[in-house]
C-alpha cells in the first residue's frame, strides 16, 4: 500500500471511531488481527492480547462499554512501509463515573493488503496511575 493511503487510512480511522462508527473501522480489519494493549487490567480490564477479528470486536465492545472516547488529537502519523505509528492525546470519559481522563497514546499499525493486522497500544502509564490515585483519594473506583 502506498505511504499517504495508509496515513490517510490511519487518520480516517480515528475520525470516524471518534464520531461511534464502528462499522468502518471494523471492515479495515484483518481476519487474523491482533491488538496488544500495554496497559494494567485495572485501567483497562480486557485481555493483553486478543487475536482474530471475532477476539477484537468483544475487546472494543467491552472497552465501549466502559469508556465513551470524546477526542483523540493526532499529533503525529509516522508511516514506513506497512506500518504506521500514531501519538496522540486521548480523552475519555469513564461511563460508570463520568470522570474524565486523558492520556498520551502511542499506537503502532501494521497492514497486509491493506487491512490493519496487528495493533499495538501504550498510553502513558505515569499520567493514567496518577489520574486513577486522584480518583481512588476522592472515592471513585479505577475502572
Amino acid at each position: 500500500m502506498p505511504t499517504e493511503l495508509i496515513r490517510e487510512l490511519v487518520r480516517r480511522s480515528y475520525e470516524v471511531y471518534d464520531q461511534g462508527n464502528r462499522a468502518f473501522v471494523l471492515d479495515l480489519f484483518d481476519d487474523d488481527i491482533e491488538l496488544v494493549f500495554h496497559l494494567p487490567p485495572e485501567i483497562l480490564p480486557v485481555p493483553p492480547r486478543v487475536r482474530g477479528k471475532a477476539a477484537v470486536i468483544a475487546a472494543l465492545m467491552k472497552i465501549d462499554e466502559l469508556v465513551e472516547i470524546i477526542r483523540n488529537e493526532i499529533e503525529l502519523i509516522l508511516v514506513d512501509g506497512d506500518q504506521a505509528v500514531v501519538i496522540c492525546n486521548r480523552t475519555v470519559r469513564m461511563r460508570a463515573t463520568g470522570e474524565i481522563r486523558t492520556a498520551k497514546i502511542a499506537a503502532f499499525h501494521r497492514y497486509r493488503d491493506g487491512r490493519l493486522a496487528h495493533y499495538q497500544y501504550f498510553a502513558d502509564g505515569v499520567e493514567v496511575l496518577n489520574q486513577a490515585m486522584r480518583l481512588s483519594a476522592l472515592g471513585v473506583p479505577a475502572a
